[in-house]
């Protein structure tokens, strides 16, 4: 039976920080690794023994007829690098099959004997031949991008950023003096590390002027989008919408960063198949298969859809032309749990949002269907620019 959906409109001033997030889900690492825009990506490959001055490549990311897209879009990295691996195998089993069914050097009375024991076989194949082509075309497409996403894990040494900002986030670690450690490193690139500092600065209940100064006087005064600071700051200063996250244990914290630790073992060098495959099989596919957390906006919406009371949405204004208004004024929430929501964002959105709220939909005990739109898609780049151009004004 049809069931009304509920519509939930959010402000980006709720949840700053995860326009910052380094992420780790393909479809978003796409998004702020690399150049892409309305489902295209654009590209320069490293340059190679083959190729020591390779050309800018384009690719569409097709979800109607690429079904490893469709499937793995959503998938953190390295699942995602060995599905392209397991998926190429496939893909070179079949074709020795293919060339096992006429065998080499096979002339005369014996072709055609085995020409007509393997009639059916040659038809069930010659019907499938095109599929394999196109499977193998967008299976090489992935392999390119995972493999460009791999050179960029290793040279800005992701490993770092993914790790520290998960700990600052779960409120495992606020400790300064490690994010002074990998600024003045220069691990990353300029906006990388500004994009941590940001996280910890949104993410820590209380940050004095004095420490905001020593960690930003560590970033080059060159760093671009630097002014995004003074947005940053203003916005926390007036938002109610940050609250303390509670720690977690130590021994957590100890485990998820030794492991997540291994990508620094990676290296850039030799074939993309190569270089995949040893991803695979250097142990970091199992780096965070643990369910993923909530995000914040996540939370927020299971609460609304659940019709569970909570501290943080019972202030939220409550619409329903089918409900009458009550004496008080106000109209009566409905205690119907929702199986449908649409939630829009206003001021951005990102696919680290979206694909938390779909994993929630996914893991969910009752069948739960969610719609996520924002005024604009943005990378962590295009928010630091428009963070800049506020901050400036101010």
């Amino acid at each position: 039976s049809f069931q009304r959906p509920v519509l939930v409109l959010l402000d980006r001033s709720i949840d700053l920080s995860v326009m910052l997030h380094h992420p780790w889900t393909y479809q978003a690492m796409i998004q702020d690794m690399l150049k892409s825009q309305l489902n295209r990506v654009w590209f320069t490959p490293d340059a190679s023994d083959k190729d020591e001055n390779p050309s800018e490549v384009v690719y569409d990311l097709e979800e109607d007829l690429d079904e490893f897209w469709a499937e793995h879009r959503n998938s953190q990295f390295p699942n995602m690098a060995e599905a392209v691996h397991q998926r190429i195998s496939e893909l070179k089993q079949r074709k020795e099959e293919l060339a096992r069914t006429i065998g080499d050097n096979v002339e005369g009375d014996e072709l055609r004997r085995q020409l007509a024991d393997n009639t059916q076989n040659l038809r069930q194949m010659a019907t499938s031949l095109p599929q394999l082509q196109e499977q193998k075309k967008y299976i090489d497409m992935h392999l390119a991008i995972a493999t460009r996403l791999l050179h960029q894990i290793n040279a800005r040494d992701m490993n770092l950023y993914v790790t520290l900002e998960d700990g600052i986030t779960s409120g495992i670690t606020q400790d300064k003096g490690e994010i002074l450690k990998i600024l003045k490193e220069n691990k990353g690139t300029p906006e990388d590390n500004l994009r941590l500092y940001l996280i910890y600065y949104l993410n820590k209940d209380s940050v004095s002027a004095a420490e905001a100064e020593e960690i930003e006087s560590a970033l080059p005064p060159d760093t671009p989008y630097l002014a995004s600071t003074s947005f940053i700051k203003k916005t926390k200063a007036f938002s109610s919408s940050i609250t303390h996250k509670k720690p977690v244990s130590s021994s957590k914290q100890h485990g998820f960063m030794s492991k997540l630790g291994q990508l620094g073992q990676l290296t850039g060098t030799g074939a993309r198949m190569k270089d995949i495959v040893s991803f695979v099989q250097g142990g970091v596919s199992n780096l965070m298969n643990t369910p993923s957390k909530d995000l914040r906006v996540t939370k927020i919406v299971s609460s609304i859809m659940d019709t569970t009371p909570s501290p943080e949405t019972e202030s939220y204004l409550y619409f329903d032309p089918k409900i009458q208004v009550g004496p008080s004024g106000e109209i009566p929430r409905k205690t119907t749990p929702f199986k449908e929501a649409i939630v829009f964002m206003v001021g951005g959105g990102n696919y680290v949002e979206y694909q938390n709220l779909q994993q929630h939909a996914k893991n969910s005990p009752t069948s739960r269907n969610i719609l996520y739109g924002a005024t604009e898609l943005l990378s962590s780049i295009d928010f630091l620019k428009q963070a800049e151009e506020v901050g400036m004004s101010f």
